[in-house]
């Protein structure tokens, strides 16, 4: 007997056929931990929550999670969480459904972040962790430039985006440690703010290009501008500079090699580097 939140319609199918499942499962106490893994409300479950849903003893409990785990009707997730097969099938076919949209409609992207993954995904975040780490051990997930996507994935752009984006990442690469402002690159490229925007963004993604300091702007300049690049700052994607990743690379080698020969790094010396 269990207590439940809310009132079930007694003539929904769904019902229907969950009364008949607990009624074949009761009959065996396997059968019974095996039904309620298998509809825990969170999809995993505990072992703690199992032995309170069940009234099984801990020690009992083990042994048929054991034997359900042996006979691969049971996944054991990472934090002692249980998830019944069936049930990690289903969430996981939603994963990568989540991420097959999102290819779809940004098909220029490498990914999700993982954070936006873990938002759409409306999991608990252990559970979320598990399965992810469960999809990229079984291929089906890949990641790469810290974003998360589907192994076949590849990114595509339009004959415009790609000369676009070969022109702007050109720009900032011709001047490593001057990086154009927003309003060069629009002059630069002939392109249209919203062009511009989406390819930065692109190369961001990319890792082609990289933030690597905060703007500071007064409340007031932060209301006049919508969030994106100011025209009358150094180029800036929300409120970061922009450098292109080779110039990150040439600097981070520069300062090794002067650290290296000097022993040490003084603020007023790094401004002449």
């Amino acid at each position: 007997v269990e207590a439940l939140p809310e009132k079930l319609k007694r003539n929904h199918p769904q019902t229907i056929q969950d009364a008949q499942d607990r009624a074949q499962a009761v009959l065996a106490e396997k059968d019974f931990v095996e039904y309620c893994i298998k509809t825990a409300e969170a999809f995993a479950v505990t072992e703690t929550e199992l032995s309170i849903r069940t009234k099984i003893l801990p020690e009992r409990l083990k042994a048929i999670i054991a034997e359900l785990v042996q006979q691969d009707k049971v996944l054991f997730l990472d934090s002692k969480l249980y998830i019944h097969t069936d049930t990690a099938d289903n969430v996981q076919k939603q994963l990568l459904n989540i991420v097959s949209d999102f290819h779809h409609s940004k098909p220029e992207s490498p990914g999700l972040t993982i954070e936006q993954f873990y938002e759409a995904s409306q999991l608990k975040k252990d559970i979320f962790d598990s399965l992810l780490r469960l999809l990229i051990s079984q291929g089906k997930l890949i990641e790469r430039k810290h974003r998360l996507a589907l192994s076949e994935h590849r990114e595509k752009f339009s004959e415009d985006e790609q000369k676009l984006l070969q022109s702007v990442e050109s720009l900032f690469a011709d001047r490593p440690f001057n990086p154009p402002k927003y309003e060069e690159v629009i002059e630069h490229t002939a392109a249209a703010p919203e062009k511009v925007d989406k390819i930065l963004q692109i190369l961001i993604e990319q890792e082609r290009l990289v933030r690597v300091a905060q703007l500071q702007l007064s409340g007031g300049e932060r209301a006049k501008h919508k969030p994106g690049f100011h025209p009358d700052d150094s180029a800036a994607i929300g409120a970061g500079l922009l450098f292109h990743s080779e110039a990150i690379e040439q600097a981070r080698q520069i300062l090794v090699s002067f650290i290296n020969k000097e022993g040490r790094l003084e603020s007023v010396k790094f401004k002449y580097l």
